[in-house]
């Protein structure tokens, strides 16, 4: 069963290129093989079918596939003590999540409690914790603060005027924070990555307090 199963991996990628009026061959079958970079992320339990079986079967095949460069393999998402699984109903289903919320928030609060190096235990606590702390009153109150003053003082995006040395210091340390978000992001840490975000986000708050 499992081992034709990556196939669809091939096959959502021709669907995605035929919608889309490209070559799905460039992707799979390229001219030069590190004119693309392929990164799976998996849960733990997959690893010895992804980096060993799937590659074996592409290879068996006698074409010149694209084989995987990287796998990042994280811990289970847990509920309670059992991890979250399709086949036997535990845990939540996508369209009982996104009764809840919507998916742009459901993308936040999984990639903050993203397992990536031991399991993760989901709680609805937990849930309302990220969203009301970290989404909304950390990013979402920047975002709400910066277009709010905007409009009220200048009605379109203001001109850029003469920073001062205070502001230098300011975006240098953004920079920072940036960096640091492409290297997380590099090495498949996306929950330090989006931690970084909100650290981000927290900083460009204490500038707007202190400019006040």
């Amino acid at each position: 069963m499992w081992f034709d199963a990556p196939i669809g991996y091939i096959g959502i990628t021709k669907r995605w290129a035929d919608e889309n009026k490209k070559s799905w061959k460039e992707w799979w079958l390229p001219t030069r093989h590190d004119d693309v970079k392929l990164v799976q992320f998996m849960g733990k339990d997959n690893i010895f079918f992804h980096s060993i079986m799937f590659p074996a079967s592409l290879k068996g095949s006698g074409e010149k596939w694209k084989l995987v460069d990287e796998i990042f393999a994280s811990g289970w998402l847990l509920a309670k003590d059992t991890k979250f699984s399709k086949s036997t109903g535990t845990g939540l289903s996508a369209t009982d999540a996104l009764s809840v919320a919507s998916s742009d928030v459901w993308r936040f609060v999984l990639m903050s409690l993203y397992p990536e190096t031991d399991d993760t235990v989901f709680s609805w606590d937990e849930f309302q914790k990220i969203v009301n702390t970290e989404l909304a009153d950390n990013i979402g109150n920047f975002i709400n603060r910066v277009l709010v003053f905007v409009k009220n003082n200048f009605g379109k995006v203001p001109d850029r005027h003469v920073l001062t040395n205070e502001d230098e210091m300011f975006l240098e340390a953004l920079s920072a924070i940036k960096n640091e978000i492409k290297k997380h992001i590099e090495n498949g840490k996306l929950r330090q990555a989006l931690h970084e975000v909100s650290r981000f986000s927290t900083e460009c708050n204490v500038y707007l307090n202190a400019q006040e």
